[in-house]
């Protein structure tokens, strides 16, 4: 049995996902990795082979965090807006070959305070199941950041 075209859309089951900075490590919620990993309302829609990514969560994200902290960084984001889904076997797969990359800067009490953080999207989907795998690296206030995102939809 072959699997039919990736098109349609994908239905949130769960996601997980930790970040660790500075030799801590931060487990972040379901909806934080919602964010990451670009939902919209609950689902995730590929559309002529292609998963379209929310750049823009990562900046919304990096404006809450500045926000709680009582400041305003500049953000600039490059990299690819979408994963091209190709098949592979019975199942479809997609990866960026280059990372979502978001340059963070602000200025606080004098100091120049700057991050970046990249992400690769992986993606697989098999059957009715999509997985998506998100790893990021970066560094931020002079440490290095790494982590892991996962996310299960389906069909």
């Amino acid at each position: 049995m072959f699997a039919a075209a990736p098109n349609g859309d994908y239905k949130f089951v769960k996601a997980s996902g930790s970040i660790t900075l500075a030799g801590e490590t931060l487990t972040l919620d379901e909806a934080m990795v919602e964010q990451f990993a670009s939902l919209q309302n609950g689902k995730i829609t590929i559309r002529n082979n292609k998963l379209q990514l929310n750049r823009d969560a990562a900046s919304r994200i990096i404006s809450q965090l500045g926000e709680e902290l009582g400041m305003k960084f500049n953000v600039r984001i490059t990299g690819p807006t979408y994963v091209q889904l190709r098949k592979s076997g019975t199942d479809w797969v997609g990866a960026t070959s280059t990372p979502v990359t978001v340059k963070a800067s602000t200025t606080y009490e004098g100091q120049k305070v700057s991050g970046v953080i990249k992400t690769h999207f992986k993606v697989r989907i098999e059957g009715k199941k999509l997985k998506l795998t998100i790893p990021i690296t970066g560094s931020a206030l002079g440490y290095n950041l790494k982590g892991t995102l996962k996310v299960v939809c389906t069909r």
